[in-house]
């Protein structure tokens, strides 16, 4: 240790015990390194550092009590061991700066259990950094940084396409067991190929680390449907989703896409019809929206609208959406449609008192009525 730059040196060193014991707040801690001051972390070589005892509410590899730094060629392995309460790989009251080397961090079984977690901000601004946790209740969470996180020149590896939320940085799996990886790793290009015709596709990255997942945005000219959308590494074909999202391969990919005119189909309404007023265009394009209006005639109600399209000579449904009490909606199928609409009387119950004699109920007149004791 030199206490001039309050530099603490870890060559090929390794300790596993109980190290320092503390208190914060009334809970017994403890850690295999303690640090009351901002400590600076030179890794040389492999180290390892563990945490062991029995019995705390709090343990962690590496305590700071005002911050940690973390730099060198080497590698540090920190675990915090099973607790009451908490357990960190490493923890710190104010900020963790990781500049290089690499970092590997795990909380043990405990209520709440992260592997590295800061009071602060959590800045990493190279080498690599793995970290792991386990619930044994409450919180599991690989990274956490109260005050955020700021990744520089490094990337978030694992889960390869999460996001920090809240200063969090986690792949929970299903053991309440959490997950995170950050370091460098390759960016490939995403190119659209030049001089669409009749539409646009625009990618929502620039780049992409292999293996996170690129979304297409696909946009035809007014009249036009999409035909074909291929992805290309080279002259390799990269698998596209029906939702325009693919994984991004070890390699740059260019997006290509054909467009072709959408074809028009004629809408059929049949049903009982003559009992409201039908408002509905006798064809579209397919793949627009179609909207359905239906007016029933004083003491009507609509029962039912269905629409359907022939395929291979047999109806087939389409799905509809009720916009309101007489607005319909659908999307037109490639192919001719019916629309089978049913308008019925309406049946009124009226509750009220029946004649025990005779127990008749209230006289018929545009509604059916029916008397309920």
């Amino acid at each position: 240790y030199d206490p001039a730059p309050q530099t603490l040196t870890l060559n090929n060193y390794t300790y596993s015990g109980e190290g320092h014991s503390f208190t914060v707040g009334k809970r017994s801690s403890g850690a295999a390194i303690y640090s009351g001051i901002v400590l600076h972390l030179e890794v040389i070589g492999e180290n390892a550092v563990s945490h062991t005892a029995q019995g705390v509410g709090l343990s962690a590899g590496i305590y700071g009590e005002n911050g940690l730094v973390f730099f060198g060629s080497g590698s540090l392995t920190a675990t915090g061991c099973n607790a009451s309460d908490y357990s960190f790989g490493i923890c710190a009251s104010g900020s963790i700066d990781v500049e290089s080397g690499t970092l590997m961090a795990a909380g043990g079984s405990a209520n709440n259990s992260f592997g590295i977690q800061a009071n602060n901000t959590i800045d990493i601004w190279g080498g690599s950094v793995k970290a792991s946790a386990i619930s044994g209740g409450a919180v599991a969470s690989a990274i956490y940084g109260v005050f955020g996180i700021t990744l520089e020149n490094v990337e978030l590896l694992v889960p390869i396409d999460g996001s920090i939320i809240g200063g969090h940085v986690s792949d929970i799996n299903d053991d309440m067991a959490a997950y995170a990886e950050i370091g460098y790793a390759e960016r490939y290009g995403i190119t659209v190929a030049e001089n669409l015709e009749n539409g646009t596709v625009t990618a929502n990255k620039e780049t992409a680390i292999a293996g996170q997942t690129v979304t297409l945005t696909v946009t035809p000219d007014e009249g036009y449907l999409l035909d074909t959308l291929t992805v290309l590494q080279g002259e390799t074909p990269v698998e596209v989703s029906g939702d325009n999202t693919f994984l991004m391969p070890e390699g740059a990919v260019t997006v290509h896409a054909t467009f072709r005119a959408a074809q028009s189909y004629s809408i059929t309404i049949s049903g009982e019809s003559e009992n409201g007023e039908v408002t509905a265009p006798e064809s579209a394009l397919e793949e627009s929206s179609v909207t359905v209006t239906v007016i029933p005639a004083e003491g009507y109600e609509i029962t039912a609208l269905e629409v359907s399209v022939l395929v291979d000579g047999l109806p087939v449904p389409v799905e509809t959406e009720k916009v309101d009490a007489i607005t319909y909606c659908f999307v037109m199928p490639a192919g001719d449609v019916s629309i089978d609409i049913s308008i019925e009387l309406i049946r009124e119950i009226v509750i009220g008192e029946m004649d025990p004699d005779t127990r008749s109920g209230a006289p018929f007149d545009t509604y059916y009525r029916y008397s309920v004791s």
